[in-house]
């Protein structure tokens, strides 16, 4: 039988070009063009990620604000008392804040007034924030999503001394601070309804 492969009349196979080694500037063209795979690949993983975990504002986060409005008000109205390290260790809600970070904390008290200012900061502000997981474990099955907020409270200048910046006096008098606010937002009905009805954004 004859071989299809050679020239009629001679024994010389012919060229065929569909197997011919690919040039430089076919090698180049099929390299951009895995490159260009790979990076929509990874550009669509990214949207989606990112796509999951981004928050819908809007209807989804109004009771949200309107808590953070409640948490607010309460911050605000919390009442003036004098403080110190044993009335809060006393508190059952502000010994699970209370920071002891000091040899001398037991001495240090805190004529405790409301916050000066009270502010949400941070990214769901400027509606940059990111769903982070929460449940049985922080994921896997069963677990759901949650966001953190940022507030920042602004001590007022009558809470704290000239030399509180000796023996971590100023980090103490925060800490009651902290243990202040946490007792006047448990006490605030209104803020615990609020939060409570958080629906999952």
């Amino acid at each position: 039988m004859a071989d299809a492969g050679k020239r009629k009349g001679g024994g010389k196979r012919r060229h065929d070009p569909r197997y011919a080694a690919p040039t430089d500037s076919e090698l180049a063209t099929l390299a951009g063009g895995a490159s260009a795979a790979a990076g929509d690949l990874v550009s669509l993983q990214v949207s989606e990620m990112a796509s999951s975990a981004r928050v819908k504002y809007g209807s989804r986060t109004k009771a949200l604000e309107e808590a953070l409005f409640a948490l607010r008000s309460a911050l605000l109205a919390a009442a003036a008392k004098h403080v110190t390290a044993a009335t809060v260790a006393a508190s059952r809600v502000g010994r699970g804040v209370l920071p002891l970070s000091g040899a001398h904390f037991a001495e240090v008290e805190l004529d405790f007034a409301p916050p000066a200012r009270v502010d949400v900061v941070g990214s769901f502000l400027l509606r940059t924030v990111a769903k982070t997981p929460r449940g049985a474990g922080g994921s896997g099955a069963g677990a759901s999503s949650g966001m953190n907020v940022d507030v920042a409270c602004e001590m007022p200048a009558s809470c704290l001394g000239k030399k509180d910046e000796l023996n971590r006096q100023y980090a103490d008098k925060r800490a009651l601070y902290v243990a202040a606010l946490a007792e006047a937002v448990a006490a605030d009905a209104a803020c615990r309804a609020a939060f409570d009805d958080i629906a999952l954004v």
